[in-house]
């Protein structure tokens, strides 16, 4: 993996944009993050609740 090479580019974009817009990015980012561990989370309750009710019910 190219983390550094990543970082690189990142922190060039940072310098060239404003800070207004960099933390802007930053927060949507944050955001779309947290729906999608929010989605990753609900799926694994949602398959736990249906092993729980196969086995129950069996």
């Amino acid at each position: 993996m190219k983390t550094k090479e990543n970082k690189d580019f990142i922190d060039e974009l940072e310098t060239m944009l404003s800070e207004e817009r960099v933390e802007r990015a930053k927060k949507e980012a944050e955001k779309e993050i947290f729906q999608i561990r929010l989605s990753e989370s609900r799926e694994k309750e949602e398959k736990g609740v249906q092993s729980t009710t196969l086995a129950s019910s069996c």
